[in-house]
């Protein structure tokens, strides 16, 4: 819903803090790697931000077939009130459990559009 995406604020992976949902913001970027991979329960690719940080993103609920596809290199996506979090590996990373939070999002283009984006 767009109404909703203009109420929500940009963050940063670097504002991102460990354990938390991070409520009434949105993670913007583009998928960074070619292809997604798929572990036992999840796939995951990269997510470079807008600053140009990356980030490994789980998504679960998601069937393994078509995965890459869904998430080709490039995508400009946002993720909805990301939730980050310290795996088990000690490793960080963003975990998407609904798929339908991960929305095409093109990044803004114009003077004008990085100013609207950033308030």
């Amino acid at each position: 819903d767009e109404t909703k995406l203009k109420s929500l604020a940009p963050i940063l992976i670097s504002d991102l803090s460990a354990g938390q949902t991070h409520r009434g913001r949105l993670l913007v970027g583009s998928i960074a790697d070619v292809d997604g991979f798929w572990s036992i329960k999840s796939g995951a690719f990269l997510l470079q931000d807008i600053s140009g940080s990356v980030i490994q993103v789980a998504v679960y609920n998601i069937p393994q077939n078509g995965f890459s596809e869904a998430f080709p290199f490039g995508r400009e996506i946002c993720i909805v009130e990301p939730f980050f979090k310290i795996r088990a590996d000690g490793t960080a990373g963003v975990r998407v459990d609904k798929p339908a939070e991960i929305l095409d999002y093109p990044h803004p283009q114009t003077t004008e559009d990085w100013k609207e984006f950033g308030n």
